[in-house]
């Protein structure tokens, strides 16, 4: 088994880890939302810390998945369009929206990563119910997107090869 497949097994199963803990944290926020609705209009009590922690859950489970979901191709996309089209005019414009993609969480991670360490060294707290340190939650978005731009990667690469492969069928 050569170095790149171990590496592709590897992250591919660092993928389906994090979807698996994206799903547990919809399901608990799912709970604790039914709980917070119960609490509220049954017992006039509701829990202040419910809402902060949906949120925030949903922000994890959004940047922990988006890779996962990515490489299962289950992205939002024109497949009206793209079925039309011939496999290597689909593997064309794959490739190229793999490259905007590549580049477009390169941003996110760079401009992500001086974020959280600015909340880090500063200190910065969210202002809501439980004044929590924000660089902890906010880590999870150059987290997120550093995957989802190596995801991109790994889908410009196949593309990539999907492209020679039919060029020089046709030769």
């Amino acid at each position: 088994m050569s170095l790149l497949t171990k590496v592709n097994v590897a992250f591919d199963h660092v993928l389906n880890s994090l979807a698996y803990i994206a799903s547990l944290l919809i399901l608990v926020a799912w709970v604790i939302v039914c709980g917070e609705i119960v609490m509220r209009y049954f017992f006039k009590n509701p829990l202040t810390w419910a809402v902060e922690f949906t949120e925030y859950s949903m922000l994890y489970a959004t940047f922990l998945g988006s890779a996962w979901l990515l490489r299962e191709e289950g992205h939002v996309n024109i497949n009206l369009i793209l079925n039309g089209l011939n496999p290597k005019t689909q593997a064309i414009i794959n490739f190229i929206t793999s490259i905007f993609g590549i580049i477009a969480c390169s941003i996110v991670v760079w401009y992500g990563a001086k974020s959280t360490l600015t909340h880090y060294r500063d200190g910065i707290r969210a202002f809501t119910a439980l004044l929590l340190l924000k660089w902890p939650f906010i880590i999870i978005i150059p987290f997120g997107s550093f995957l989802l731009a190596m995801q991109f990667v790994r889908r410009a690469h196949g593309c990539w090869e999907k492209i020679m492969v039919i060029k020089n069928s046709n030769q």
